[in-house]
């Protein structure tokens, strides 16, 4: 991989199926369905499939790790928009100084709007967790008990876009955090943050799920509403 940013973006190498088993009650009898899921392996993409803020400046020190070379804090989207079903964007946070973040985007949006943007929340469609705090169109949500973001661990980004309303949920370490946010947008993208210099973002996987969220298991004054 190059260590030069691109802007220009190619088309995935190609994506992965695999068959999924699922089971439908219908007439009395049970109904065995096979569906074809889809998944994005790191091997399958270059740091051409990341937009990178303008004037960032980023290296890629080994394939799909992606490093801040300078203070400028920045946003990196992972240009691949989903709009239907359940997807699961995994990351590891493998270096951290200042805040590191990651979240999702409005696929129709333009322009990046940084996450702590709360003047322009009309134009800020972001929603990101920064830290330990969920920032939903630039305006923080204290209190909901999250893991803050540490060096190593692998964070995952659900959104579930087959449920009504539409959802977004974060697992740190295979732990389900707190929150949850409602009526999130139909087209969606999603982004990293790097809070400084050296920080790092390693790429795992965008899988498309047969399940979302159970959201029982989130307290209903923790389930946030995107507005």
């Amino acid at each position: 991989m190059n260590n030069q940013a691109k802007l220009t973006l190619n088309p995935l190498a190609k994506l992965h199926q695999y068959q999924h088993q699922s089971t439908q009650q219908q007439n009395d009898s049970t109904l065995q369905e096979q569906r074809q899921l889809t998944i994005i392996l790191s091997s399958d993409i270059t740091l051409e499939h990341f937009k990178i803020g303008q004037g960032a400046k980023v290296s890629c020190p080994k394939d799909c790790v992606i490093k801040l070379e300078d203070n400028q804090n920045t946003l990196v989207l992972f240009n691949y928009e989903v709009k239907s079903g359940i997807w699961a964007f995994t990351a590891t946070c493998r270096k951290v100084k200042y805040g590191n973040g990651i979240g999702i985007i409005d696929a129709k949006q333009n322009g990046f709007s940084h996450p702590f943007d709360s003047n322009n929340s009309r134009d800020n469609n972001t929603i990101c967790l920064i830290g330990q705090t969920p920032y939903i169109k630039g305006k923080s949500k204290l209190g909901p008990g999250c893991n803050e973001l540490q060096q190593s661990e692998e964070v995952r980004v659900i959104v579930d876009l087959q449920s009504n309303p539409h959802t977004f949920c974060l697992v740190i370490n295979k732990v389900l955090q707190p929150f949850c946010v409602m009526n999130i947008q139909d087209r969606v993208k999603f982004i990293l943050l790097f809070g400084g210099k050296d920080d790092e973002w390693e790429f795992i996987s965008l899988e498309e799920l047969a399940q979302g969220v159970d959201l029982n298991k989130i307290e209903q004054r923790r389930r946030y509403k995107y507005e």
